[in-house]
């Protein structure tokens, strides 16, 4: 379990990930914050990096794919005199179209000497100082034929580049003069002829008297590189804003952008219930999000999960987000969730589903937060020979916002994705909407058998520890996972993996995804009959030759069992195979069942569990069991048709405007009421659904009042505050 968790500010990220790039270099530089709200937790794929230098301030990751210049009779030396003007923060990189290259971290000298192979060369430098701006001085195309020199001169970076954000009401978020917001700033410079990007920072901060660090400066770059932006800022209402900007192809001018109003989108979801564990240890639980950016197909992979403030239960996850403005060039997904516990230094993080717009401007899901082959970090993207692609979306777990109504991440029974990296065991629980839970492998209980004799009892992070699996030998592993609630039952998973070091294929498969849906496409686990409920799962024999790589192997089979809840009585269900949806990486063979199968059962509210059993071709083996996994005659929870029926109110608390989000169903004429507590009217408007949803109400004194919707007859209604 590596996850990597600082109460400090990440400020300076660069960080280049696909093949296809020359060059792989990451900056992280980490400063304080006064404030204790905003805090920051980094995951990236280290372990396929070197560092390359660690300071307390900075650490600097290089991709062990770089091919650096070495030194023989041919080459010339180069010295890079440097006018950093106070700045300790100075590196300095040297590469051409190649991809040869050169690095170098400032000493405290004010010179640099490099020995390089003669020939035309990019020449990119970085000044830092702390919380002030950044600057980038690049000289493009210098001729590097014999011993020589350059200075390089921080005053040289003389463009100003501001990025604002607008809220929905046209006004700036300026954390300059607000110490409520927190901001951050991605930038991605990029040289276009032999695609190797050179830049990538994000700037967090919670309010500050000197030069916005969303600014940055930079010298005159030509066409040959282009500066892609995605800032992300959580503002004093609660609501966090995801703005999208305009790429700069080549810089000559100081310049402010702004992101476009007109077209964000507001979205709202339930964030994540605590687990068990979480609720008994009564340690303080902080809610966050990830953000994940992706540019070009190839683009990068960054996740940073910024944690807040303490969780309120029944809270919501508010954002506005803007559609992409430049095609599919770049993509950013979000993830909501909440650090629910500690062991020992370890933060655990549960993720909720990344979410993007769709090219109608629709909130889509994925289908998982998380993939195995980044053990255990953030993976949301695909890399490929042909570059990174963002995972989402398996046309069959991905889901719309309508299809996930009801949603509360975490009220489900999770299954547990099996795998095995350098004879090291890793696990993964993932809930019925994909989510990801690290807290339950603190009280998941783990026993190892070889040749049917106890090697091993004990926790998850221990296990993982130890590369016990490297005899030939058979083994067992027993996981039982007791951290799980459902509509107020408690549940496990029991999870067994059987295999055997002696075959050539000694990787058991594993199930890879569960769900369960309605007749109208909806993930539910209540069901009226078993008519109206089928099943849908994915499970793969995969093994990992290398880190990333998914092999596939044929002859995977998969049984699906149902019992009466901790009957142990099980009856199969018939499983269909379909080849079309066969999807890598992650998931590789679908299936689908029908719960129509099963008898009605007598009683309100029966649960059943189900039992997945997966064989490989060489005989290695998973069974899990999910206990309680669905209910059928089910009284719908009413908190479940709430939601199907519900509106949304943002911002609220509000100043002057409110604007509102009718469900699907409420179509043509409808009533929009404002009522005090006493029940008198203060407004009241007829509406049609084709209306602007925004409602304006300056002239209301502070306090808190009754919204509600009256269409066909019913009536709903929300409590809204006055700032």
């Amino acid at each position: 379990m590596k996850n990597f968790y600082s109460k400090l500010i990440a400020v300076i990220v660069l960080i280049l990930t696909s093949s296809v790039y020359a060059q792989h270099v990451f900056f992280e530089n980490r400063y304080g914050t006064s404030s204790e709200n905003v805090q920051a937790k980094l995951e990236f794929d280290k372990q396929n990096y070197d560092v390359f230098f660690d300071s307390p301030d900075e650490k600097i990751y290089v991709s062990k794919t770089n091919e650096s210049t070495q030194r023989n009779d041919l080459n010339v030396n180069f010295t890079v005199n440097l006018v950093s003007g106070g700045h300790t923060g100075v590196n300095v990189l040297i590469y051409n179209e190649t991809g040869l290259w050169s690095r170098h971290v400032y000493n405290g000298q004010n010179s640099a000497d490099f020995n390089l192979e003669p020939g035309v060369y990019d020449i990119f430098t970085t000044f830092n100082y702390y919380a002030t701006t950044r600057r980038y001085v690049i000289k493009e195309q210098v001729n590097i034929s014999e011993n020589s020199s350059i200075t390089i001169n921080k005053a040289d970076a003389t463009n100003k580049i501001v990025n604002e954000i607008y809220n929905e009401y046209g006004e700036v978020l300026s954390p300059a003069t607000n110490a409520d917001y927190a901001m951050a700033n991605n930038e991605i410079l990029i040289n276009n002829y032999p695609n190797i990007l050179i830049s990538q920072s994000s700037l967090w901060f919670s309010g500050t008297s000197e030069d916005p660090v969303w600014a940055y400066y930079i010298s005159d770059v030509s066409d040959r590189y282009t500066m892609n932006f995605n800032l992300f800022s959580q503002a004093s209402t609660g609501i966090h804003y995801f703005p999208k900007y305009k790429l700069l192809n080549g810089i000559s001018e100081s310049m402010t952008t702004p992101n476009q109003i007109d077209n964000m989108v507001y979205h709202e979801e339930k964030p994540f219930q605590s687990s068990i564990i979480a609720e008994e240890s009564q340690e303080e639980i902080t809610s966050g999000f990830t953000v994940i950016n992706t540019f070009q197909n190839f683009g990068t992979f960054i996740a940073f999960t910024i944690i807040g403030n303490e969780y309120e239960p029944g809270s919501r996850f508010k954002s506005m987000i803007n559609p992409d403005l430049n095609g599919e060039i770049t993509k950013t997904l979000i993830a909501p969730g909440i650090i629910e516990k500690s062991y020992g230094s370890i933060q655990f993080f549960n993720k909720g589903t990344a979410f993007t717009l769709d090219s109608q401007n629709n909130i889509i899901y994925g289908d998982q937060s998380i993939g195995l082959n980044d053990y255990l970090l953030n993976n949301y993207l695909n890399r490929t020979d042909e570059g990174t692609k963002y995972i989402p979306f398996h046309p069959k777990f991905s889901f719309t916002k309508h299809e996930s109504q009801g949603m509360v991440y975490g009220n489900n029974i999770p299954i547990i994705n099996t795998a095995f990296f350098s004879n090291i065991f890793i696990a993964g629980a993932i809930g019925r909407y994909g989510e990801f839970r690290e807290s339950d492998f603190i009280s998941a209980e783990i026993e190892v058998y070889r040749d049917n004799v106890s090697i091993f009892a004990g926790d998850y992070i221990t296990l993982t520890l130890d590369p016990m699996f490297n005899t030939p030998n058979q083994f067992e592993i027993k996981i039982i996972n007791p951290n799980t609630m459902v509509d107020g039952v408690q549940g496990k998973n029991i999870t067994q993996v059987f295999f055997d070091n002696n075959n050539e294929d000694s990787f058991p498969p594993s199930l890879q995804m569960l769900q369960f849906r309605n007749s109208d496409n909806m993930i539910t686990h209540n069901f009226m009959s078993g008519q109206e409920g089928f099943v849908r799962l994915a499970a793969s024999d995969f093994n990992f030759s290398g880190f990333l790589v998914y092999n596939y192997n044929e002859g995977n089979s998969v049984q699906l069992f149902y019992s009466l809840y901790n009957q142990e009585e099980w009856s199969q269900l018939t499983l269909t195979n379909y080849p079309e949806h066969f999807f890598v990486p992650k998931f590789g063979d679908y299936y689908e069942a029908s719960l129509a199968e099963i008898p009605q059962p007598q009683g309100n509210d029966v649960w059943y569990d189900v039992k997945v059993i997966c064989t490989d071709a060489a005989g290695n083996k998973q069974t899990q069991t999910i206990s309680p996994a669905f209910k059928l005659n089910s009284t719908l929870q009413a908190e479940e048709i709430h939601e199907n029926n519900d509106f949304i109110v943002y911002p609220n608390p509000f100043n002057d405007n409110l604007n509102i989000q009718l469900p699907k169903n409420i179509k043509g004429d409808y009533i929009v009421k404002l009522t005090d507590l006493t029940g008198r009217i203060i407004s009241a408007q007829n509406k049609k659904s084709t209306d602007s949803k925004s409602l304006f109400y300056s002239f209301l004194p502070k306090g808190t009042y009754v919204l509600s919707i009256e269409s066909n007859g019913k009536t709903l209604a929300k409590k809204v505050i006055k700032k």
